[in-house]
Order: C-alpha cells, then structure tokens, then sequence
C-alpha cells in the first residue's frame, strides 16, 4: 500500500514539473506528447509489476501444490504402513482399492468431512437422522472413553464383528492416536460418525464388494482420520466442533405417520416369526444379519430352542454367512458353536434385494410389502420371500395356478430345504386340527430326506428374467434422434394451430410423469413468441446430434440393467420404452449431458418408465395354505419317485455290467 501512495505523489510531482516546462520553454513537444509519454511509462510499470505479483503467485501456488502432493505421498505412506503392521498383527489380508479411496477421502477432507451426512439423511430417510441425531444426543452428554467405546461397540455389534476383528480394529486406532499424540477418547469420538454411516448405508460406503472385518473398517477409519490432518490437539478440537455444528444443522425429514400401512408391516413381521424360515431382507448384508439379534442373543428359536433358518437376498448371501460366522464365533447363537455351521441357519433366496424390494414396492402381492423407514421388504407369508414371489411372477407369465405353486414349492426347497417345510406345515396346523397336521408333515419330512440327497431342478432358473443383453437387443434403435427430432417437429406444427388463449395454461401432463408437460407444453414453454418452425430449429440446435446419440445410448445401457430387477417379460419391456420416448426430449437430454454422472441422472426416468408397468399387473392373493401343503406333497412324492428312479437305473447298470465282466 506504501509502494502504491509513492507511486501516485511521483505521478502528481512529474505532471507538475512536466507542464510548465513543455507549455513555456517552446520545446517541440506538445504537452499532450509529453502526457502521452509519462502514462506510457507507467502502463509499462504497471505491467511489470502485473508480471512480478503473477510470478510471485505461480510460485507460491507450485509451493503449495508440492506441499499438497507431498503430505498427500506421507499420509499414504504412513497409512498403508499401519495397516500393513495389522494386517501381520492379525494374520489377515483383505483386497481393497485403496489408492481410490484415499483420493476419495483426500477431496472430503478438503472441505467439510461431514458434508456426506445431508445426502445419507435424504437417501435414508427418518432411519438415517435418528442414528445421526443419537449421535448429536450421545456427544451433547461430554462421555468419557469407556462411553464412547461403549458406542461404537454397539455399533461393531450391528456390523457384525467377531471379537478377534474387534481388538484388531481398536489396536490400529490406538496406535493411530499415539501416533499423532491425540487423546483415544477424542480419535473415537471423531471416527463414530463415519463408523455409524457404515450402519446405515452397509458396505457400498466403502465397496459393495467388501466384506467388513477388522482391518476393513480400520482402514477406513484411519484413511478418513489421516486425510483430516488430525495432527495436534487444536485440529481435533476444531473438528469436534464441526461435527457438532453439521449434526445440528441436520434437517428431520419426519414423514407422516401412516397408521394403516404401519398397522400392516407390524403385522406382516409379525406373522414372518411365526414360520420356521425367517425372511431377512434389508438393503445391506449386515443389517439382514443384525436383524437376526436382540442384544448380542440371536431372535429366531424353536420350541427346542433350535435356532430357526433365515432367508437372505442372493446378493448378500457370501457376506452374510459371514457375518454369521462372526456372530456364532462371539457365542450369540445358542446351541452353535462351530462357525461354519453358518450355512445351515442363512438360507440362499432366489431375488436380489433389489428384485425383492421392486416387487414389495408395487404393492401388488399379499403379504409382501416394503418399509422404506427400514430399507426393507416385510414379509408377512411363512412361505418366505422366495417361494411367494415365485408363485406371482409364475402367475403373471401366464401359469395355471396349480403349476404357479409347484414352482413355488420348489424354490421354497431349493431356498430352504427342511425348514421351508416345517414352515408350511406349522401355518397349517394353526389353521386346520392337529391330527391332519401332523400326518401331513409326517409325509412331507419323510419326502424331504429324499430330497435333501437328490438333485432338484432350480427355481431361480424357470423364474431367470430377460437378461440384460435380451432387453438391449428389444429396444435397441427404438429411441433415436432422428425420430425424436420428427417428433418435436410434428408437435410444434401442431402446438402452433392450437395455442392455447391463456399464454399461462399449462401443457397437459403424461400418464407416466404428471408434472411434466407434453412434448408440445415444452415446445411452448421454449419457442413462445416464435413461429413453429424456428421454435424446432432451436430446439434442434439445444444439443448437438452426436451428444445426442451419446445419452440415448447411455439411456439405453441403464434401461436394460434395469429391467431384469423388475422381472419386464417382453410386453412389458415394449410398454415401458413407449413411456420413455414420451418422456425424452431434447432439452431434457441437454440437462443429462450437462450433468456430472450421466448415468446418475436417468436412474428417476427409468423408474418412472418402468414402475407404471409392474403397477399395472394383477394383483396376487396367495394360495390357501391346504391347497398348498397338499401341491407340496406331491412335488416331494415326485422328487422322490425320480430320485428312486434314479438308483434303480443305477442298479440296474451296475448289475449289467457285472454281467458282462462275468461273460467275458
């Protein structure tokens, strides 16, 4: 600022001596040349100067960068360092991408690490807010380090570690804090949110091919921790600090109680316990495991006190043998000791999660429903997830009901052998007199021996959707610019002969999307005051004909990913792309190709295409449980008719064989 007021008194001073002097010597220079030369002079300082201040900037921004790129390369290098150590610790090794997750967590820390909270309360809902308003509650409460490891124990308990992963977890943030000289109590307190957002979003938040363990989660705890630059007691305090004012800050998204619908899963979950197959199906593998317990003590017992069978997704099936391995191993099952006695109690569906909470979502079937407070699908039938389902996606492909049921035992079986059957038959005996209940689950089981040694033929596999290649090849072209281009030609013709009087009259909505206009209301929303024609030759100039091509393709990829989850047969998959071309037009695939994940972005279109059609299917009221024990009977009778079959012919090889070794 100094430099600057020198500069402005040189100026005044030169300007005053240069005048007279130009004015009444007679020198050949006008004063107007003279002017002209001095600011001359001072654009080239001002220049220089420009140049000097950017040169001093680019250095120090390289500083800063190096400095970057260096305590980046450090935290790397510490962090992998401690986690190799644990790795030897607890002779575990686990595969991770690593090297993406630290940019990842580099970028958080960059600004708010505890902005991911907004967007897992609006994909979470009112499940989401209260485990991160308890943790605003828990911390307003100043607990001291055996009350925090207290709670984040709880929290180790709902994911499902085994004790051996516990201590391993607590070793590496141990050494973590003395590391950087912080207090335990203070590194623990820091790491339970993000140690709660694995409750609550499961695996994906790391990688949604991982299985936690010990060393997993810490790993990402210290990743998360290092990046923050936790390196004295200040940065610890500040970020204390910023946790409590983000989780303040949270906003309830407290929906409206729906009694009826509450009434409903209250008593579809509790009808489900009643069963001897219990169906656990949260959108995690840890949640579908954790359900399973009530304080540390597995829920689901027989009179015996045997526990009972449970139903998870088949894709949360490996993680949560898993995770039940880790359960029986801390002694929550009773009567189990042996881990590996784990795929005798998780039984293997026939839906993804995804697939399951598709159909409950519909809410087409009896018995089926879903909770989007819980992320999951409330099964209220004893047949389970597998075997109800397959009897309505048989019915809906046009099956006899006789033969919808016989598909529909067999994927019971194939999901859960014996206690699929006890299940069924402990339905019945509430409903008809004992004696008849129990001569028909005397047959049953004695069907189920033989199947249980024999091979079935698979349910998943009469019930395997179009594949994802099957629905590519339907639709593909059926979306094309150039159609799309006649298209709008055609309604802004038509929208110029029937402009509506009210220049503020909104465009009419489709059947699929209400609150969008028409592809005419957008022709007038954009081309008011044009004539038609100049209104589409805007419109096609709104996105270029190759970007154009792009998105329809990339529509085209998440359209067929997307249908095998809702079970499209070939009518239906037609049905929803004549929903989608209603709803592409070009500004809207403008926005796609404007916004940061294309993909991201066509995920509500698709579902708004698709969900309109699986609503329109019959609804499915299941079979009476009599009709159904006695179809049952005969599966088994069959299986076990085949099965017999079977070793006669074997036998009846081994004694010809034995004859002709005897001829020779």
């Amino acid at each position: 600022m100094k430099k600057n007021r020198k500069r402005i008194l040189s100026l005044l001073v030169a300007f005053s001596l240069i005048t007279p002097n130009a004015v009444y010597a007679g020198e050949d220079k006008s004063i107007w040349d003279t002017i002209a030369d001095f600011f001359g002079q001072t654009v080239e300082d001002t220049t220089s100067l420009a140049a000097d201040a950017w040169d001093d900037a680019s250095t120090k921004a390289d500083d800063a960068w190096n400095d970057l790129t260096s305590w980046t390369a450090r935290a790397w290098e510490d962090s992998s360092s401690r986690v190799a150590k644990a790795w030897d610790d607890s002779k575990t090794r686990i595969a991770g991408r690593w090297d993406d997750f630290i940019l990842w967590a580099n970028v958080a820390a960059s600004g708010n690490p505890y902005s991911w909270m907004d967007e897992t309360v609006a994909e979470n809902g009112i499940r989401g807010y209260d485990r991160l308003e308890g943790i605003r509650t828990f911390l307003e409460g100043d607990p001291d380090l055996e009350q925090i490891h207290a709670r984040c124990e709880e929290a180790l308990d709902e994911l499902s570690l085994s004790k051996e992963d516990r201590n391993t977890l607590w070793k590496m943030l141990t050494r973590w804090s003395e590391e950087k000289k912080l207090p335990p109590a203070r590194t623990a307190e820091i790491a339970l949110p993000f140690l709660e957002r694995l409750v609550i979003e499961g695996e994906s938040v790391i990688d949604g091919d991982v299985v936690f363990s010990g060393p997993v989660i810490g790993q990402y705890l210290m990743t998360i921790l290092t990046a923050m630059g936790l390196d004295s007691a200040e940065a610890a305090d500040l970020s204390v600090k910023l946790l409590s004012n983000t989780l303040a800050e949270l906003k309830n998204p407290a929906p409206e109680e729906d009694a009826e619908s509450n009434a409903l899963l209250t008593e579809a979950q509790s009808d489900s316990e009643k069963g001897f197959l219990q169906a656990m199906y949260y959108d995690t593998a840890s949640r579908s495991v954790s359900a399973c317990f009530d304080d540390g003590a597995f829920r689901f017992l027989d009179a015996e006190g045997n526990p009972m069978a449970v139903e998870v997704s088949a894709d949360q099936y490996d993680a949560a043998v898993d995770y039940m391995k880790n359960r029986i191993a801390n002694g929550e099952v009773p009567g189990v000791s042996d881990p590996e006695r784990a795929v005798d109690i998780v039984k293997k569906g026939i839906l993804t999660y995804d697939q399951a909470r598709n159909i409950a979502k519909a809410g087409i079937m009896e018995s089926i429903s879903y909770d989007p407070a819980e992320a999951r699908v409330a099964v209220g039938t004893p047949l389970g997830m597998s075997a109800a389902a397959a009897f309505a996606l048989n019915i809906w492909n046009g099956e006899e009901q006789e033969n919808a049921i016989r598909e529909s035992a067999l994927a019971g079986l194939e999901t859960g052998g014996t206690a699929f059957i006890a299940s069924v038959l402990t339905a019945l005996q509430a409903e008809t007199d004992k004696g008849s209940a129990l001569a028909e689950a005397t047959a049953a089981l004695q069907k189920a021996e033989n199947l249980l040694h024999g091979d079935t033929q698979s349910a998943a596999d009469n019930l395997a959707p179009l594949s994802a290649e099957d629905v590519a090849d339907r639709i593909r072209g059926k979306i094309s610019w150039e159609e799309l281009s006649q298209n709008l030609s055609s309604a802004a013709t038509e929208a110029a002969g029937d402009k509506p009087e009210n220049p503020g009259e909104e465009a009419p909505g489709t059947a699929v999307f209400p609150e969008a206009g028409t592809i005419a209301g957008i022709i007038f929303s954009l081309a008011t005051g044009w004539e038609a024609s100049e209104g589409v030759a805007s419109l096609a100039d709104m996105i270029a004909e190759n970007d154009a091509a792009k998105m329809i393709e990339i529509i085209e990829e998440q359209f067929s990913a997307a249908a095998p989850d809702y079970f499209l047969n070939e009518k239906e998959v037609d049905e929803a792309v004549e929903n989608l071309k209603a709803l592409v037009s070009a500004d809207w695939l403008k926005q796609m190709l404007e916004y940061r994940n294309n993909k991201e972005f066509t995920r509500p279109l698709i579902e708004r295409t698709i969900e309109p059609v699986v609503a329109e299917r019959e609804y499915i009221k299941l079979p009476d449980i009599e009709e159904y024990v006695q179809c049952l009977t005969g599966v088994l009778e069959s299986i076990s008719d085949d099965s017999k079959g079977s070793k006669g012919s074997n036998d009846s090889n081994g004694t010809n064989d034995t004859n002709d070794r005897q001829n020779q």
